[in-house]
């Protein structure tokens, strides 16, 4: 078990992972993390939708970066198996048939194909102690081809041993100190005083998936160096230090920030300063890479990390337009100034998705289908409490859809490309502000009401 610690005025540590009984995060990576709140008796999670969101949002940036294929683990007939590691609410550790015969375990648990399954839950781990993760281990009874799933889940290197070069996990699980004041929203960065619930989950997820837990990562430590290939390429072609136990990064290790050239302190660095957010970097990908996972290629722009170039990136830099920071102005900055506003939403519109404002599904062209979505989701000057999407029609990222998001979408009409006949653009300007004063009509519906706020 790895344990994170608070360095109160240098550092706290990194720690963790989580979902609701079971809930599954993830876009288009091919490996789905699916966190379980089932053993979280002190609902620290089931009584906080924001931390739950928080701890799915870091498994979503794993699973939309490892692209392996995982065997399905289903018990039948006399084929049997169990998972060992910590509780996470008890702090019961592991069973083991010669050193901890009374340890805990779970007994045949499906877990389906190309999943990793996490148990989070929350205890007093003591003075300094952010939160700790277990690397998932198992027994199984059965014929050769159960077993074998059990101990590979098809992967094809060697899992265990002191010439393992590969991780075949089911998962593991995670815990969180019940009285460390917690930065639990992932949408914003910690305030001085708080440790970021974010920056810990990414960093005890990555224990989870095996870095300094599993065999393949320890095969690879020789003389105080990790000697993974891709670790040192990541590492200006020197092999990184690891801290004695092999457990992390050395402390003070720095690497880029993944998909930014803005380098800080490695995720897996044994702890993070109070009131920061850390982010994985290069290196701990590239240490990912080197005990056995595939990784999917990096893409420009894709702030989500789910492989694709989307709305929802969008959505993300509108998120922190204004932000001046060197980690957002590496990330989002597109245009090389002191910070993030529209000339970055119009150079991602340009750059990497070959498009322009006003092209709400990002197909290419700013045709009725785009002008359809903007008046169906017209706000008018006045706003919403949550920022209306890219998707809708908000081609500025401010609060509303009004008026000047319909001027962009008309200066940019073209039409399906190649066009056919379609109105004139003068006629689209004409069309938005009607429909969307019509939309603003009160409709009497009986009692029936709707209420809407974006995801």
């Amino acid at each position: 078990m790895r344990s994170f610690r608070q360095r109160q005025a240098l550092a706290a540590a990194i720690s963790t992972l989580a979902s609701i009984p079971t809930v599954w995060a993830g876009l288009a990576g091919a490996v789905t993390i699916a966190f379980d709140y089932s053993l979280d008796t002190n609902k620290f999670f089931l009584n906080n939708a924001t931390a739950r969101e928080t701890l799915e949002r870091a498994g979503a940036f794993y699973s939309n970066v490892l692209t392996d294929t995982l065997d399905p683990i289903t018990p039948s007939g006399g084929n049997s198996w169990d998972q060992r590691f910590t509780h996470p609410t008890t702090g019961q550790q592991p069973f083991h048939p010669v050193f901890n015969p009374p340890g805990f375990r779970l007994f045949d648990r499906d877990v389906p194909a190309d999943t990793l399954v996490v148990y989070v839950g929350a205890r007093d781990l003591g003075v300094g102690v952010l939160a700790s993760a277990t690397f998932g281990t198992s027994g199984a009874t059965g014929d050769p081809a159960w077993l074998d799933t059990v101990a590979r889940r098809s992967q094809p290197g060697t899992a265990s041993g002191p010439a393992a070069n590969e991780v075949a996990t089911w998962g593991g699980s995670m815990t969180f100190d019940l009285d460390t004041n917690w930065n639990d929203d992932w949408r914003r960065f910690p305030l001085a005083g708080e440790n970021d619930l974010y920056s810990v989950a990414l960093h005890e997820l990555a224990h989870v998936l095996g870095l300094g837990t599993a065999d393949a990562w320890y095969a690879a430590i020789n003389g105080g160096v990790f000697t993974g290939p891709a670790s040192a390429a990541a590492n200006g072609g020197a092999e990184p230090g690891v801290t004695p136990g092999g457990g992390h990064w050395l402390d003070g290790t720095t690497s880029r920030i993944y998909l930014t050239p803005s380098a800080q302190e490695t995720a897996l660095d044994p702890d993070i300063l109070l009131g920061a957010r850390k982010l994985p970097t290069d290196l701990d990908l590239a240490g990912l890479d080197d005990i056995g996972w595939d990784l999917a290629p990096p893409v420009a722009g894709d702030y989500d990390y789910d492989g694709t170039l989307d709305g929802d990136d969008l959505d993300e830099l509108f998120a922190n337009l204004g932000g001046a920071g060197a980690y957002n102005r590496a990330r989002f900055n597109l245009v090389d100034d002191a910070v993030i506003d529209q000339q970055d939403a119009d150079a991602w519109l340009a750059d990497l998705a070959g498009t322009v404002r006003g092209d709400t599904d990002l197909d290419g062209d700013t045709d009725l289908l785009d002008a359809i979505r903007l008046i169906l989701a017209y706000t008018g000057v006045n706003g919403a409490a949550d920022r209306p999407r890219w998707a809708d029609g908000n081609t500025d990222g401010d609060f509303d859809i009004d008026l000047t998001d319909a001027a962009a979408l008309r200066r940019a009409f073209s039409g399906p490309t190649p066009p056919p006949a379609v109105p004139e653009p003068t006629a689209i300007g004409l069309l938005v502000p009607v429909m969307a004063a019509w939309r603003a009509r009160p409709i009497r519906t009986g009692s029936q009401s709707r209420d809407e706020k974006q995801a």
